[in-house]
């Protein structure tokens, strides 16, 4: 269920690296500008702010981060024959079902590449390539 109301706190950081798309926010200062990269750890949002006599105040901030970011993931089954398209499809579905443990309510996947689908000793391994629009904030207080 949505919450209405997001937690307030100190300042929003990037929980993961990305290219920053678009912001969602409600109160402080944006540290980071669109189609800027940013790293894990970076801070997105500042709630600290400073007056024209340089006093520092805060402002509560609150909201959502979202940037282009990346994903492979690699899954594999045993098989005794060689792979036919069904193969493919559960694999497919294998790797979207990894990839969505860690996908928020907001998160989707703006592009999915097939980067290697291979045989090898009994086993079918899959590689996809996933580029991903997440929110990348996270509160820190």
């Amino acid at each position: 269920e949505k919450q209405n109301h997001l937690p307030t706190g100190k300042r929003l950081i990037a929980k993961k690296a990305g290219i920053i798309s678009y912001f969602d926010v409600e109160g402080g200062v944006k540290q980071v500008n669109i189609n800027e990269i940013v790293n894990t750890g970076d801070v997105l949002v500042e709630a600290n702010i400073e007056d024209t006599s340089h006093k520092q105040h805060h402002i509560d901030v609150s909201g959502k981060v979202f940037a282009k970011t990346w994903q492979d993931v690699y899954v594999s089954k045993p098989s005794k024959h060689q792979p036919n398209a069904m193969d493919l499809f559960i694999l497919l579905l294998h790797a979207r079902n990894k990839l969505y443990e860690d996908f928020g309510l907001d998160d989707q996947i703006l592009k999915e590449n097939i980067l290697q689908f291979t045989y090898n000793n009994g086993k079918i391994d899959l590689h996809v390539h996933y580029e991903l629009l997440q929110n990348i904030a996270i509160l820190q207080e």
